[in-house]
C-alpha cells in the first residue's frame, strides 16, 4: 500500500510547461475532498527537475490513489 503524499516525496508526471516527463518534486499537498467510497482528493502542487515549473499551481494535479494500489 502507498503512502499519502507528502511533501518533498517524489512523483512521475507530465510538466504542463516543458513536457518533460518524469519524477517532480512535491512542494504542497491539500487535502480536498473525501468521496463517497471513503477515499481522500488531494491536491498537489509539485516542481519541474528541468524548467522549474510549479505544476499545480493554476492547474490542479490530481493524484490518483487507486492507480497506485492505495486507499485511504
Amino acid at each position: 500500500m502507498q503512502e499519502i503524499p507528502k511533501c518533498g516525496h517524489k512523483l512521475s508526471r507530465t510538466c504542463i510547461r516543458c513536457d518533460l516527463n518524469g519524477p517532480m518534486e512535491i512542494t504542497q499537498v491539500k487535502k480536498n475532498s473525501l468521496n463517497a467510497d471513503g477515499s481522500t482528493c488531494y491536491m498537489l502542487k509539485a516542481v519541474c527537475r528541468s524548467c522549474g515549473y510549479l505544476n499545480g499551481e493554476f492547474k490542479p494535479i490530481w493524484y490518483n490513489l487507486y492507480e497506485l494500489g492505495a486507499v485511504v
